[in-house]
């Protein structure tokens, strides 16, 4: 149990000191993307992102999940694994590719729309092939590497694309930059893997049908999840305007940076758990349950911050004057955020338990309850108050909430106790208290920062006052911080 939680603790610890550059860099992407583009381009722009996203699924195979839980059972399986995977993905790549093409050269009479289109999809395999070499730093637990990699990928595209927009560049050269630094995050991939794994570069057909076997049931579900979770951008692209598109993308970029805590969480778990499931059932029990309580008790304050200062951040990062009808996306959104947080933890303990097999019928049953909701809400939000793009933040919203519970379904008895409802209870009183605070300071939202800051506190007060966490919970948070060393010192001195 203490050496999981040591490996848990280093990786996240790496992928937090990466992510807070990486989210940085995100976040002034998105305040300068949708305020010079404007809502029709970054419309399109969105939607070429969103399409060449399901590609890049499709490209995906489902081997990167299948990898890391096989290499980190099995260390010798990587250097047979990983030229015969990147081959694999060029196929699927080459066939996708073409399939999109001639789907948005038939639906859609833009011709600026297909360039972005081709130009974004063809970023997309070099992610693919890099992808490949984070999930083997993922699998020998050393995600130092990938962190390296994303930062320079994420630093790089936030400068160039801001140097961009301000010389007056559109959407086009925005995309194009898209394969510019996915090249380089491949490089860096090849520059650093070597250090970690001698990887044997034979490619060996007859090895293809075993890998994509035990990567099936990964293929088909992450596909069908991608494209739940963006069909809504291809139904309102079809009922509404590029215009619509574009209100619902910008907030729904933000909604997707949010979920990098769960993603980082999930990844440094991942490996682990897939060892302690054959090693030892109490401690993945254990570490299943310390990672839910984490995972709950970090979504609410982002939740009711988004929530309650909707407006202050929709004005400060997209502008008001474009982006007013973003506002009730975002705070819809916002009560998504918890739920998908959760959702992340469930589904990575599915597949740790070897029940992926059932994933592909959640996300089809998702789909199939996606897609009905949006061909009705889309259609009558877009007619009765102008943005269909309400009725797809509703239907996101409603999914997660039934992915949510059939996920709970399938999990094993006793692998989740009263301990967590209760930490979740706890979470869910400090961030009303918190909420009711923000919400008694309304006059002096202009000042929201700060006040959203104030609200953490008296959040993290009412966690404390109702011994929400535990103390290994306080020295797990703590080593997740970079300033660990700094605050042990202190706290051993006093």
């Amino acid at each position: 149990m203490k050496e999981a939680a040591t490996s848990i603790a280093k990786n996240t610890t790496a992928m937090m000191g990466s992510q807070l550059i990486t989210w940085a860099s995100s976040f002034v992407l998105m305040i300068f993307l949708p305020r010079y583009l404007g809502a029709e381009e970054f419309g399109r722009l969105y939607f070429a992102v969103s399409i060449t996203g399901l590609m890049g699924s499709v490209t995906s195979l489902g081997i990167g999940e299948y990898l890391v839980k096989e290499v980190a059972r099995d260390r010798s399986k990587v250097s047979s694994f990983f030229a015969n995977a990147a081959a694999l993905r060029v196929v699927a790549w080459v066939i996708s590719f073409l399939i999109v093409i001639v789907y948005v050269r038939m639906t859609i009479d833009s011709s600026e729309t297909l360039l972005l289109v081709i130009l974004v999809g063809c970023g997309v395999i070099l992610g693919s092939l890099a992808d490949l070499g984070y999930r083997v730093f993922q699998s020998f637990e050393c995600m130092q590497y990938r962190s390296a990699a994303v930062i320079v990928q994420q630093v790089s595209a936030a400068a160039i694309c801001v140097s961009l927009l301000l010389l007056g560049f559109g959407a086009t050269a925005i995309a194009a930059t898209g394969i510019l630094t996915s090249a380089m995050a491949f490089g860096v991939v090849l520059l650093v893997l070597p250090r970690v794994v001698p990887i044997d570069w034979a490619i060996t057909t007859r090895a293809w049908p075993g890998l994509l076997r035990g990567s099936f049931p990964f293929f088909i579900s992450a596909g069908l999840s991608f494209l739940y979770y963006r069909i809504d951008v291809m139904m309102l692209s079809a009922m509404t305007s590029d215009k619509v598109v574009g209100w619902y993308g910008a907030p729904y970029r933000l909604f997707d940076t949010f979920s990098f805590f769960p993603s980082i969480i999930g990844t440094a778990v991942f490996p682990i758990m897939a060892r302690l499931w054959q090693d030892s059932k109490e401690d993945l029990a254990w570490t299943a349950q310390k990672a839910l309580n984490i995972t709950i008790i970090v979504a609410i304050p982002f939740a009711v911050i988004l929530l309650l200062c909707a407006k202050q951040i929709v004005s400060l990062m997209f502008g008001l004057a474009q982006f007013s009808n973003s506002v009730i996306l975002l705070q819809i959104l916002a009560a998504s955020l918890p739920v998908l947080y959760i959702d992340f933890v469930f589904g990575t303990l599915l597949v740790t338990i070897d029940r992926q097999r059932y994933a592909p019928v959640i996300a089809a049953v998702a789909l199939v309850f996606n897609v009905v909701l949006n061909y009705f809400f889309i259609p009558y939000f877009q007619q009765t108050y102008g943005n269909g793009a309400i009725g797809a933040a509703i239907t996101t919203l409603l999914t997660e909430l039934a992915v949510s519970g059939m996920f709970f379904s399938l999990l094993p008895a006793g692998f989740f106790n009263y301990t967590n409802l209760h930490i979740a209870l706890k979470s869910a009183l400090a961030g009303c208290i918190m909420g009711l605070a923000v919400w008694l300071l309304e006059p002096w939202l202009q000042y929201w920062y700060l006040i959203s800051l104030l609200g953490v506190g008296i959040y993290v007060g009412v966690l404390f006052l109702t011994k929400a966490f535990s103390k290994r919970e306080i020295q797990f948070l703590l080593s997740l911080s970079p300033l660990r060393k700094f605050i042990s010192t202190a706290t051993h001195n006093q």
